[in-house]
C-alpha cells in the first residue's frame, strides 16, 4: 500500500512538472504569436509604404518627364544658334532640314503656350534663328543662280552662242543646281500650304457655326400662341449664345492668325525673293538672246510676213515651254512672276512685229496673219 502511494506521488510530481513545461511552452507560443503579429503588421505597413513610395516615384518621374519635355523647347535655342553660326554648317548639310523643322516646332510651342514664363523672350530668339536659317537659304539660292548665270553669260568681246549651244548653256547649267534648290523650296512651299489650309479649315468651321446659329432663329410653327412665343424666346436666347461663341471663336482665330503672321511672312518673303532672283537671272540670259533671235527673224523674213509671224510664234512658244519646264524644276507652286516674265519675252515679239504689220494694207495677208495667230 505504501509503495502504491509513493508511486502516485511520483506520478503527480511528474504531471505537475509536465504541466509547468506545458505552461512555459504555451507562454513561449503566445510570445511568438505576438511577435509574429507585430512583424506581420510592420511588414504590411512597410509594403504599403513601399507601394506609396513607388507610386510617388512614378508620379514624380512622369512629372519630371513632362517638365523635361516642356523644357526641351526652351533648351534648344542655344544649340540651334550655335549650329547656325558655325562656319562648317550650311544649307547643304544633312541636318539643315531637321534643324528648320525643330525651329518651327519650338516657335509653334511658344505661340501655343504664351502663358509660360519668358515664352515671349524665347519666341523672339527662335524667330531670330528662323530669320538666320532662311537667310542662309536665300544666300545659297542667290549665289547658286548667280554662279550659273556667270558661267554661261558671254563675256565682253565673246561671240554670242548659237541656238544649239544656247539650249545647253542656258538650261543645262541651271538644271545642275535644281535638285538641291527644289528640295529647299519644297520645304518652304509646304509650310505655306499648311498655313493656308489651316486658316481655311478654321474659317470654314466658324462659318458653318454661324450658319447653324442663324438657322435656329425661326422656330417651327406652333398651334398655341403662348407656346410659339416661348419657343421664339428660347430661339433668341440660343442665338445670342451662338453669337457669343462665334465672337469668341473669331477673336481666337484673329489672335491665332496674328501670332502666325510673322512666322508665315518670313517664308513668303523668302519664296518671293527666290522667285525674284530666279527671274532676274533668267532675264539677264534670255532677254538679249530673244531680242537677237527676233531681230534675226525680222531680218530674214522682212518680205514674208506670214513666215515671220509663224516662225516668231513657234520660237516664243518653244522658249516659253522651256522656261515653264525649268521653273517647275526649281519650284512647285505657281507664281505671277512667271507670267510676267513670259509676257515680257512675248512683248519682244510684239515690238518686233507691230512696226511691220501696221503698214500692211493687203487684206489677204492680214487675214492669213489672223488665221496664224488664232491657230497659235
Amino acid at each position: 500500500m505504501l509503495d502504491y502511494v509513493q508511486q502516485l506521488n511520483s506520478h503527480r510530481t511528474e504531471c505537475q512538472a509536465l504541466l509547468q513545461q506545458l505552461d512555459a511552452a504555451l507562454h513561449h507560443l503566445s510570445e511568438l504569436q505576438a511577435q509574429y503579429t507585430s512583424v506581420s503588421t510592420r511588414t504590411t505597413a512597410l509594403h504599403t509604404d513601399c507601394e506609396h513610395l513607388l507610386a510617388e516615384q512614378t508620379r514624380l518621374s512622369n512629372k519630371a518627364e513632362t517638365i523635361q519635355a516642356k523644357l526641351w523647347y526652351f533648351t534648344q535655342v542655344d544649340s540651334i544658334s550655335l549650329k547656325l553660326t558655325s562656319p562648317v554648317f550650311s544649307v547643304t548639310s544633312e541636318g539643315f532640314i531637321p534643324l528648320l523643322a525643330k525651329i518651327d516646332q519650338c516657335i509653334a510651342y511658344m505661340k501655343n503656350n504664351a502663358g509660360c514664363r519668358e515664352s515671349s523672350v524665347y519666341l523672339v530668339r527662335y524667330m531670330h534663328c528662323l530669320s538666320r536659317a532662311l537667310g542662309l537659304i536665300r544666300l545659297y539660292v542667290t549665289k547658286s543662280l548667280q554662279n550659273s548665270t556667270r558661267q554661261v553669260i558671254p563675256k565682253p568681246g565673246e561671240i554670242q552662242p548659237n541656238s544649239d549651244n544656247a539650249t545647253v548653256l542656258y538650261y543645262s547649267k541651271f538644271r545642275t543646281n535644281a535638285p538641291r534648290i527644289k528640295s529647299l523650296m519644297s520645304e518652304i512651299e509646304n509650310r505655306l500650304v499648311e498655313a493656308r489650309d489651316s486658316f481655311s479649315v478654321d474659317s470654314l468651321s466658324i462659318s458653318n457655326g454661324h450658319i447653324d446659329a442663324f438657322r435656329q432663329l425661326s422656330p417651327p410653327p406652333s398651334l398655341h400662341h403662348q407656346s410659339s412665343i416661348n419657343s421664339r424666346n428660347n430661339s433668341v436666347q440660343n442665338l445670342e449664345q451662338q453669337q457669343s461663341v462665334i465672337t469668341r471663336s473669331l477673336s481666337q482665330l484673329y489672335k491665332h492668325n496674328q501670332s502666325d503672321a510673322g512666322h508665315v511672312i518670313e517664308y513668303q518673303n523668302l519664296l518671293h525673293d527666290c522667285h525674284q532672283c530666279f527671274f532676274r537671272q533668267r532675264r539677264l540670259l534670255l532677254v538679249p538672246c530673244v531680242n537677237d533671235a527676233i531681230t534675226q527673224l525680222v531680218s530674214n523674213y522682212r518680205k514674208d510676213h506670214c513666215s515671220l509671224v509663224r516662225s516668231g510664234c513657234a520660237f516664243l512658244v518653244h522658249v516659253c515651254e522651256d522656261e515653264h519646264s525649268l521653273y517647275s524644276q526649281f519650284f512647285s507652286l505657281p507664281s505671277p512672276d512667271l507670267d510676267d516674265f513670259l509676257d515680257e519675252l512675248c512683248t519682244a515679239l510684239y515690238d518686233g512685229l507691230r512696226p511691220l504689220i501696221i503698214h500692211i494694207d493687203h487684206l489677204e495677208t492680214l487675214s492669213e496673219l489672223c488665221s496664224i495667230l488664232r491657230r497659235g
